[in-house]
Order: C-alpha cells, then structure tokens, then sequence
C-alpha cells in the first residue's frame, strides 16, 4: 500500500483516481485471490484505502466515504464506477479453488489435500485439524454446487 502515496493524486481526478484503484490495486488482490484466499480482516483494511484514497487521493484511512461503496461498485448504468467488489471477488476466487479442486488432478496442491483430508469420501468431510484456508476452500464446494444445480435448471 505504499505505492498509494507515491501517485500524484493532486493532479488526478475521481475517474483518474477511480482507474487507478480498479487497474493497480485490484489486479494485485484479483492476482493473489486467484493463488489462495485472502482473509476478510484484509480485504477489509484493502477497501477502506482503496475508498480513502478514491474519495481524498491519500493512501491512509481519512474520512468517511462520499457514496456507499456498494454503489461505487455497482455498474456504470446503474450509476456506479464499476468497481470490483473485494469480498464478493474473493467468494468467487474460493468457488473457483474449490472448483478446482474437484475438478484437476494435475495439481500437486490437489493432490496433497485429496490425500490427507477428503481421503476419497463423498460428500467432502469437514477437517478440523486443516488449516482454515484448507476448511474454507472444502466447505466453498457448497457455492460451486448450488451453482451447478442452478445451471442445470437453466438447461431444462
């Protein structure tokens, strides 16, 4: 988050401002999402300096924000920025490592917790000796279920 200081932010406005949360920051947390979960308390602390430095142009929590953060996130048609949504962001990445993880085989990380915790059982059971990102990814197999089960709906 020092990088925040570092941008010109006197010279930007909210769109400047407002793309640059969108393309810097969130890359960087879309990027590591994608590798392992990132904990609330984190994404928490990501989207009060992101908010801070969109509405004030300074990398440390300052003021309340102008317009819910909901709205700032929501479509352009809507009214919004369109900007990414942190903790919904990170239920979709969780989705997908679980996805993931029933789905390849290839990956030695897949292998390892097929081995040591879901032991070949059907539905996964819940490990309490796995860490909590382990326990997190085997219970986000109940979003990629419901999903799947709305699709084949859809198809009907």
């Amino acid at each position: 988050m020092a990088g925040i200081n570092s941008w010109p932010s006197r010279k930007l406005s909210y769109a400047g401002r407002a793309q640059l949360v969108q393309t810097v920051l969130f890359g960087v947390q879309s990027y590591w999402a994608q590798l392992f979960i990132i904990p609330a308390k984190v994404i928490k602390l990501i989207g009060e300096l992101c908010r801070s430095y969109l509405w004030s142009g300074v990398g440390h929590i300052t003021k309340k924000a102008l317009v819910a953060w909901d709205k700032v996130c929501s479509p352009k048609s809507m009214g919004g920025m369109r900007l990414i949504n942190m903790q919904l962001w990170n239920k979709a990445t969780t989705a997908k490592l679980s996805w993931d993880l029933a789905h390849k085989e290839d990956k030695l990380w897949i292998k390892w917790v097929h081995n040591f915790y879901i032991k070949g059982k059907n539905p996964w059971p819940e490990s309490k000796q796995a860490s909590w990102m382990i326990r997190k990814t085997i219970n986000g197999k109940h979003v990629v279920d419901h999903i799947q089960q709305l699709r084949s709906k859809k198809e009907v």
